[in-house]
């Protein structure tokens, strides 16, 4: 439930219900069998099982296509601690990143710059948006130059391992 992985389901039938077409992914584990249960049950009983897809832990090579293949990353999560990499590994692919703020993408996202951030349970205002936002390709591919340019200045792999590298130094104490 942390996930927010019901909250993609509602959301996948709010825009059906509002003529706007997709498809779900979930990759990764879905938590206690009870939880996934509970998620299948609720996909049946909207009838999307032809729009939804799990697969178990992807290869990152794998996650990097599955990105490239999507238009959105709707990160759903109610983790307020933590820093998830999702949002990061969706902006640097090209893939519009729209989140509840949570698990540290309040602090990369720049809401309507980078990315979106919108409110829980919101799926009508969430839809509004997405609507908004096909009708202005434009609009849509400057946030995600923009997303992607945001990566490569302050969240490359080079200049993590610097950083690592620099603050490991610092604690290193000398005699």
């Amino acid at each position: 439930t942390r996930k927010g992985m019901l909250d993609a389901v509602h959301l996948l039938r709010y825009l059906i219900d509002n003529g706007i077409d997709g498809h779900l992914t979930f990759s990764g584990e879905t938590g206690s069998e009870e939880f996934k249960y509970k998620l299948v049950t609720e996909i049946k009983a909207a009838n999307l099982q032809d729009k939804v897809t799990f697969y178990r832990m992807l290869s990152q090579e794998d996650l990097i296509t599955l990105y490239h293949q999507s238009d959105i990353c709707f990160f759903p999560s109610y983790q307020e601690m933590g820093f998830s990499r999702t949002p990061l590994e969706a902006m640097a692919c090209g893939c519009l990143v729209i989140s509840y703020g949570n698990e540290g993408s309040d602090e990369i996202l720049q809401h309507g710059v980078n990315g979106f951030i919108v409110q829980p349970d919101e799926f009508q205002h969430i839809v509004n948006l997405i609507r908004n936002l096909i009708s202005r390709p434009n609009k849509i591919r400057k946030v995600i130059k923009y997303a992607r340019e945001e990566i490569e200045k302050g969240y490359s792999q080079n200049l993590y391992l610097e950083q690592i590298e620099a603050y490991l130094q610092g604690s290193i104490s000398y005699v």
